[in-house]
């Protein structure tokens, strides 16, 4: 839980208004999963360790979803940039 409040704040303060809220707080939901773990990267791995109760096809799947979103790509720079700030 104080991971995700963590992971929440830090974007919000970060982004703002720069990126869609449901993009936002996927990227929450991903990035606190994933703050315990020493894990590769791979997008299985990645489905692997979200905490949900759905089933690991549908977190990997979850996982392939943001990897593969155009639009999700295209903010890259402005994360990054965000954080960095």
């Amino acid at each position: 839980m104080h991971k995700r409040v963590f992971c929440q704040n830090l974007l919000n303060n970060a982004l703002d208004k720069s990126i869609h809220t449901k993009r936002k707080n996927c990227l929450v939901r991903f990035l606190s999963d994933l703050m315990d773990y020493d894990t590769t990267l791979s997008i299985t791995e990645i489905g692997k360790k979200l905490t949900s109760k759905s089933t690991v096809k549908s977190k990997i799947y979850a996982a392939n979803t943001l990897v593969n979103n155009v639009k999700m790509a295209d903010h890259i720079p402005l994360i990054y940039k965000g954080l960095a700030h």
